[in-house]
């Protein structure tokens, strides 16, 4: 299996260089440098990752037993203070162990070790003011909230002004709440939009523990908190589909070399920079088919992502995806990702019950042409 959990430090700034991907790969971290490595658990065929294999395989297993004896309480599903939402949820969180992602990184403990590193140890959001929060630097951003409130203004203003006051919106994989608190934010101020109910999910539970905080100081008063659950954005089982008036994510997590591809015993950059330019100038085809088949891995894991949104949204409703990375070879300093022409060939290939017509994209911003966004809209149901 190749796909991977979703939801856990997602937002990294793109202009991270593949010297700091290394640094990442070895545990070394900076204030300013947040991006998580992900790698998918995937058997490698060469000998010399054989043992490798194995011992992950081990660590893997032991960490599914000892998990299954030791149920993870549930997130709470609703907020604490004005913004309660105590009865007639779309959903509850569901109770009982979280599944185990399949990926070493959280076998081993990475992921936690990552989180506590950039969110966690020394950088509790719970006794901050809101002035303290919107100069915040958040889920693995290099930004503050203030800051990129200003660099997605224009488009949140523009995308989420569909809705009404009193709608019911979805994000997947809302990290510690600052995206979501933001786009309330926006949508009231340009487009008078309140009363909203929020639902959404997180990987990490500690994520979803300080979302209700971070929701509760930032989010315009008279938002309705709904369920915040700990949940793999791939596999939303526990929420009921057609039910939202906008499903969106701030980012979709890439998986970073599942077939270890571009990880060498040499140098990564070197080696990410030949198979590129092997597939981009023709040259040699065994090096161009590696290429292939990592970025059909990539937009199999995207496809997954996507078809949960499309599923949980209302007919004739809109679905947003947010910083979209580009294919690995178009931008080696990102993580990879998906290119804006793949959408519309998605929408066939996986069977997703959207309008093709009503796909666009868009630059992150004016001078960040790196990352876009994406914005495409549910099927009406015929009468």
């Amino acid at each position: 299996n190749t796909s991977i959990h979703a939801g856990v430090m997602r937002r990294w700034s793109s202009s991270t260089s593949r010297e700091t991907r290394d640094k990442l790969k070895h545990g070394v971290f900076s204030t300013s440098e947040r991006r998580r490595p992900i790698t998918s658990f995937k058997a490698l065929t060469s000998k010399r990752n054989a043992i490798t294999c194995i011992a992950i395989a081990l660590t893997v297993y032991s960490t599914i037993m000892m998990r299954s004896q030791a149920p993870i309480s549930p997130s709470p599903a609703a907020g604490i203070s004005s913004s309660i939402v105590g009865k007639d949820l779309l959903f509850t969180c569901p109770v009982g162990p979280k599944s185990i992602a399949a990926n070493e990184n959280e076998a081993s403990g990475l992921i936690a070790d990552f989180y506590n590193k950039t969110n966690g140890e020394g950088n509790s959001k719970a006794n901050r003011t809101v002035e303290e929060l919107t100069n915040t630097v958040y889920d693995g951003w290099t930004k503050t909230f203030k800051e990129n409130k200003k660099l997605f203004y224009d488009w949140k203003a523009e995308q989420f002004s569909t809705l009404q006051s009193g709608d019911v919106i979805y994000e997947s994989a809302c990290g510690e709440g600052f995206n979501l608190a933001m786009t309330l934010q926006i949508m009231k101020e340009a487009g008078k939009i309140e009363n909203v109910s929020v639902y959404g999910n997180d990987y990490i539970d500690k994520s979803v523990e300080v979302g209700h905080y971070v929701l509760e100081k930032l989010a315009p008063s008279g938002t309705k908190i709904g369920s915040l659950c700990q949940g793999d954005s791939s596999n939303l089982h526990f929420v009921p589909s057609d039910s939202f008036d906008l499903a969106y994510t701030g980012y979709i997590d890439p998986i970073d070399d599942p077939y270890h591809i571009f990880n060498t015993d040499d140098d990564t950059a070197e080696a990410t920079n030949d198979l590129c330019k092997a597939k981009i100038e023709n040259g040699d085809w065994a090096k161009a088919k590696l290429v292939d088949i990592d970025q059909a891995a990539q937009e199999e894991w995207y496809a997954k992502w996507v078809s949960e949104l499309v599923r949980i949204v209302k007919p004739g409703k809109p679905v947003i995806i947010e910083n979209v990375a580009r294919p690995l070879c178009d931008d080696v300093n990102d993580w990879g990702g998906v290119s804006k022409k793949w959408w519309k060939l998605a929408v066939s290939k996986y069977k997703w019950d959207i309008d093709v017509d009503s796909i666009i994209t868009k630059e992150l911003s004016p001078g960040r042409e790196h990352r876009y966004h994406v914005s495409m809209r549910k099927n009406a149901k015929m009468i």
